[in-house]
């Protein structure tokens, strides 16, 4: 689990965060300073500083649950399936389905 808060304002010496994402939730450290690895607050996730590697992994969970809500649409349009009844559709469908098949399968392969 990633979560990745930015400090909005300092005002007398406390921090008002917000955490990136889909819901805007917002958080008031009493201190300006925090221990590296350490909870901002009780049983909450371990602090790091912003880095390359941490900022990677959130944009992959993020994608993550993005690529996740387009197999839950393309799952969707399965029941229309049978409804087609033009064939040049029905062929260029199956078309489409073959290609993003085979580039799905060389993008988990690759790196």
């Amino acid at each position: 689990m990633i979560a990745k808060w930015e400090v909005e304002k300092i005002v007398d010496g406390q921090c008002y965060m917000f955490m990136h994402g889909p819901v805007r939730k917002t958080y008031v450290h009493p201190q300006t300073s925090f221990i590296v690895g350490s909870p901002l607050f009780r049983r909450g996730l371990r602090a790091f500083p912003n880095s390359s590697l941490l900022e990677r992994d959130w944009k992959a969970l993020q994608a993550r649950g993005e690529m996740m809500a387009l197999f839950r649409e393309v799952n969707r349009l399965k029941s229309r399936i049978p409804k087609i009844r033009n064939s040049r559709k029905i062929i260029s469908c199956v078309d489409v389905l073959k290609e993003f098949i085979k580039e799905f399968k060389q993008a988990m392969k690759s790196k």
